[in-house]
């Protein structure tokens, strides 16, 4: 099964605030593990900051759903498009229960296809070292490891080392 980014419907916003999680924040960014990959941190802080960073991408127009072909929403991807440069950042999310499967790569595949394939020369992202499975994925799906970015983050109260990866469109195995 493939999947596609589109502009996110009222299904990727039900799905990430669907069930009620722990202290208030609801669905999908209510995972502390994932919040914590992601940079957020932490029980009720990192909750909340990875949700107040999911209504700025919405309500700036850079959030991306990821769906499946049959319009169900696996995850979504925060894309900033820099055109002058031909560049793209991501920052993405695979739902909670799609996890340990291959939609994680297929999510990345789909902003591959999505920028690389619509113009843009370069396609990177940043992930905190300690996040090694994204990383080692990332290298299988050929991104580069560009450069290490020491006490990046201040995530519960402790400086985080984070990596840059990056794509370039000649690079590219569509």
């Amino acid at each position: 099964m493939s999947l596609y980014l589109a502009p996110p419907t009222s299904t990727l916003t039900d799905a990430v605030a669907n069930e009620e999680g722990p202290n208030g924040v609801r669905g999908w960014l209510s995972d502390d593990l994932a919040n914590q990959d992601m940079g957020y941190g932490s029980g009720e802080n990192g909750a909340l900051r990875a949700y107040e960073g999911f209504l700025g991408a919405f309500e700036g127009q850079s959030l991306m759903g990821v769906y499946r072909d049959d319009e169900v929403p696996v995850g979504f991807v925060i894309l900033t498009d820099l055109p002058a440069a031909q560049v793209a950042q991501f920052h993405g999310l695979v739902a909670p229960k799609y996890r340990k499967t291959i939609y994680a790569a297929r999510l990345i595949q789909a902003v591959e296809k999505a920028t690389l394939g619509n113009g843009t020369y370069r396609l990177e992202t940043e992930v905190l070292t300690r996040n090694h499975r994204a990383i080692r994925l990332l290298k299988g799906l050929g991104f580069k490891p560009e450069g290490a970015h020491k006490d990046r983050h201040l995530m519960d109260g402790k400086r985080e080392t984070t990596v840059t990866l990056r794509l370039l469109k000649k690079e590219w195995r569509p």
